[in-house]
């Protein structure tokens, strides 16, 4: 494995760690289970994407989702737009 592979598989793990581990437990719920799905097959700028909306506070974040709040132009992306759609199986 190159080290470009081992940084890329380094960055997944790391992007579905925070996912999960958001604070607020339903936040942790649909990102954790959006990130499991989808991160292992995602390319560089997708990756990017994802681990900017990790950066966003539950509330922003839980708000734009909900279409309570218009989502700012940067995070405006496909992975916005899967993540909205995504539906978490709840065991």
């Amino acid at each position: 494995m190159s080290d470009t592979e081992n940084t890329q598989d380094a960055r997944k793990k790391k992007a579905i760690w925070r996912a999960e581990h958001r604070g607020i437990r339903e936040m942790d719920l649909l990102m954790g289970s959006f990130a499991r799905q989808h991160v292992p097959d995602m390319d560089d700028d997708s990756l990017a994407d994802f681990e900017a909306l990790i950066t966003v506070a539950d509330p922003d974040l839980y708000n734009w989702l909900l279409g309570r709040e218009d989502v700012p132009g940067e995070f405006r992306t496909p992975v916005f737009e899967r993540l909205r759609q995504h539906r978490p199986e709840i065991n």
